[in-house]
């Protein structure tokens, strides 16, 4: 799904089915702010560890035999704010504004790249954070378009892997990287 037409498929969830059970994930989706924020604040009823789960049975075990590990937004209290208190200090308004300078380079050689009309979402908004995300994470240049594949068809906005391999995929390529980098 395109993110315009994303867009427009959150709006209408959440005015006509702002509590919706999602047959093909096996999980209900919340779409308003009150009832997000219900949810969040009480993990004992409306557990993650599904989506926890479904990560971990669809990529697997690394080679050293252990779970690789599911997404922080699909971990319960006490496992969230313990991998939570790890990566904040890389969020702290300090940490973000020293990133300031190397995102507006990124900004503009988008923008130097654009001509005449443009659709702005398509242009700039999706690739600019895709862009710092990747570099965040040391994928090299080369491999940012493989990055935005993945990661699109992982989160259901567009390319043709299915969920699970795209996931295997993403998961070993950063396996890779780890392994290269030591």
């Amino acid at each position: 799904m395109q993110s315009a037409n994303l867009f427009d498929w959150y709006a209408q969830m959440r005015k006509n089915n702002p509590v919706y059970f999602d047959k093909s994930w096996g999980c209900w989706n919340v779409f308003t702010y009150e009832l997000s924020l219900q949810v969040l604040r009480n993990p004992q009823t409306f557990s993650s560890s599904v989506g926890e789960q479904m990560f971990s049975s669809s990529v697997g075990e690394n080679a050293e035999g252990g779970y690789l590990g599911g997404s922080l937004i699909l971990m319960d209290p006490p496992k969230h704010t313990l991998f939570r208190s790890l990566v904040n200090k890389s969020f702290s308004a300090r940490a973000v504004q020293a990133l300031e300078p190397r995102i507006e380079q990124i900004a503009n050689s988008l923008l130097s790249n654009l001509e005449g009309e443009f659709d702005f979402v398509e242009s700039f908004a999706v690739p600019l954070p895709v862009m710092v995300i990747a570099e965040l994470l040391g994928v090299s240049p080369e491999d940012r378009a493989l990055f935005k594949y993945l990661t699109d068809s992982i989160v259901g906005t567009g390319g043709s892997e299915d969920f699970e391999s795209a996931q295997k995929k993403l998961a070993q390529y950063f396996l890779n990287v780890i392994e290269q980098r030591r």
